[in-house]
């Protein structure tokens, strides 16, 4: 069996990197490769861009970044109200997924989220709690359902 521990995610890309989403995808940094960064701010993408030595490209909509063949791994950041949107989005692409808390506002959200999960194409890690790290998700590949998030 491979040492689950120190697998790469593969190339990442960041949507929502405002302060919260800067502080993961540093984290994100230590396990792949940065190639995207997005946020509706530009000044925040460019930002990341300089913090990831100028080599990750820039987006504004976060269409664009999640149609790119290249990215494996996208880091959710964004607030509150666009992590559903942004979820089904990334899962529909067939990328893997970093995302945390709360994942809906709404019960008709996470019932559209419940059956994007159900799709066999993406590894979806939510952090939902303190004991959650992110460094654990990536190198061990964790996948957490919404059921089983529920009950930690």
């Amino acid at each position: 069996m491979a040492d689950l521990c120190h697998l790469p995610c593969g190339s990442i890309g960041a949507i929502g990197i405002g302060g919260r989403g800067t502080a993961i995808l540093k984290q994100a940094a230590k396990f792949g490769e940065v190639v995207a960064v997005c946020d509706v701010d530009q000044k925040h993408a460019e930002r990341a861009k300089e913090l990831f030595g100028g080599r990750p490209d820039t987006y504004q909509d976060y269409r664009r970044l999640l149609e790119r063949k290249d990215v494996d791994v996208i880091i959710n950041g964004t607030p509150d109200h666009w992590h559903t949107a942004i979820n089904i989005a990334a899962c529909r692409a067939g990328k893997d997924l970093y995302t945390e808390k709360p994942l809906t506002l709404t019960i008709d959200e996470g019932k559209q989220l419940a059956m994007i999960y159900l799709l066999p194409s993406a590894i979806v890690f939510i952090k939902a709690s303190s004991r959650a790290t992110f460094s654990g998700c990536f190198s061990a590949r964790l996948v957490v359902s919404p059921i089983s998030a529920s009950k930690s």
